[in-house]
């Protein structure tokens, strides 16, 4: 956040349209972000790589700018592969959520 100049976190929420409560629980808690919030933080910031900030992996700015053409439509990796990677990530943290259920059962 610092990177992008602003100077709290509140500031952060408004410019990716997040509310403060949820980019707070994602900072203090580690709640991961959902499908939309990682929608609007790409908007915000199409400079940011997907790999970065899905995964945490590669670097933090992404080569391919996610670009729109005459017609609107992104090019390059895009929201089609950000749709894939939260997919895979949403059923992970489904997996981890059943086992931990299971594990407090046992």
């Amino acid at each position: 956040m610092i990177h992008y100049g602003f100077k709290s976190k509140k500031a952060f929420s408004e410019k990716v349209r997040i509310p403060y409560t949820t980019i707070i629980s994602m900072l203090t808690i580690g709640t991961n972000p959902g499908y939309d919030s990682l929608l609007k933080i790409i908007s915000a910031f199409p400079e940011i790589s997907l790999y970065w900030l899905i995964l945490g992996e590669n670097e933090m700015f992404s080569k391919n700018k996610i670009e729109s053409n005459e017609t609107g439509a992104c090019n390059d990796f895009s929201l089609e592969r950000m749709s894939e990677l939260i997919k895979i990530l949403e059923n992970q943290q489904s997996a981890i959520h059943e086992l931990t259920i299971k594990m407090k059962n046992k």
